[in-house]
């Protein structure tokens, strides 16, 4: 079998449930340039030894919830200035090799799965502001990856909106809290630098809503992140002027 190659130039978008599969030796996905995003809700298998997955600078790999990513033998890289965002309930597993590159940014919510081998460099960790580290000594507060035990920190699509998205001059984000709470939202780039953030607002248990403005932001990708005592939520957010 002949090895298979997608490249994703600037600009695309791949969001549906998918299941994919590479087994000829030396095969590869690479998502390269601007705006690159590759959103999954299925199966990734990576099969056998030499194939690879390259997130590449300004672009981004989202895992949503129920998604597995399966490195045999093969390697899921991200490269500098690269983002994998890798919600709860969404697993990385595998004899493979999940790849950072220093530069590069990841964002782990709590409950996520990540059983494959860490080749770490000096990465951004975004798991939550008590792992705000970078460099090797991530390694077992990666594996951490937040409050795992805390199943009720995981808020369903019922419970938690982001609207509009894309956005332009505001986004109004929908919440419900188990318990009363200061809530606080910052908006950070595909680099994990913080761009905007709001002050922390002290909000009662039960549903409410907030408005994010966006007017000084710049067009982009951006990673919307709400954190309460109930935990921490991380969204992608398109800002278009």
């Amino acid at each position: 079998m002949n090895p298979t190659h997608v490249l994703c130039p600037a600009g695309t978008t791949i969001s549906q449930n998918i299941a994919s599969q590479l087994d000829a030796t030396g095969s590869s996905i690479s998502l390269e340039g601007d705006k690159t995003t590759f959103q999954l809700a299925g199966t990734v298998h990576l099969n056998p030894r030499g194939n690879s997955f390259v997130v590449g600078a300004g672009t981004l790999l989202e895992l949503f919830s129920g998604s597995v990513f399966q490195l045999d033998q093969a390697q899921l890289s991200v490269e500098a200035g690269g983002t994998l965002l890798v919600h709860a309930g969404a697993t990385i597993q595998g004899s493979g090799t999940l790849s950072l590159a220093s530069g590069s940014y990841i964002c782990v919510e709590p409950g996520a799965t990540i059983t494959a081998t860490r080749n770490f460099g000096n990465y951004t960790i975004g798991t939550n502001p008590s792992l705000g580290l970078s460099g090797q000594n991530c390694q077992s507060s990666f594996l951490v990856a937040g409050n795992p035990t805390d199943a009720k920190t995981a808020s369903t699509d019922e419970q938690y909106t982001v609207m509009p998205n894309p956005a332009s001059d505001k986004v109004s984000v929908t919440l419900e809290l188990l318990q009363a709470s200061p809530v606080q939202i910052s908006l950070q780039d595909l680099s994990g630098v913080t761009r905007f953030s709001m002050e922390p607002q002290a909000l009662e248990a039960g549903k409410h809503t907030l408005d994010v403005p966006l007017n000084t932001l710049a067009s982009g990708i951006y990673l919307l992140v709400v954190e309460s005592a109930d935990g921490r939520k991380t969204t992608r957010l398109e800002v278009s002027h």
